[in-house]
């Protein structure tokens, strides 16, 4: 559910930058984006959502990311800022695979 409100959150967010810029021109949205002030969303108050610098609204102490075992267990991924590790990609299952024998 996570997911939704900050989809609800983001879209507010973008909102109020397209009304802000007065147009839908990507620089000016950009611009209003990097500039908008505090905003109470569904997920959390956003002191400023978005800097010329971050252009993440959440940070990754905020978010979860995990993926599947070979035995479907989740596992998180550790968060670095900008990367992910470990750095390899994960290896593939067949969806078909999942959910077997439960």
């Amino acid at each position: 559910m996570a997911g939704i409100a900050h989809a609800y959150d983001l879209t507010h967010l973008l909102a109020r930058a397209i009304d802000r810029a007065g147009s839908t021109d990507r620089r000016k949205i950009r611009d209003a984006l990097e500039n908008l002030g505090p905003y109470d969303g569904l997920v959390r108050r956003y002191a400023r959502p978005f800097t010329p610098q971050r252009h993440d609204a959440l940070g990754p102490e905020q978010v979860f990311m995990a993926r599947y075992s070979a035995d479907d267990r989740l596992l998180p991924i550790k968060l670095l800022p900008n990367k992910l590790l470990p750095n390899k990609p994960l290896p593939n299952k067949p969806q078909a695979a999942r959910g077997q024998g439960r």
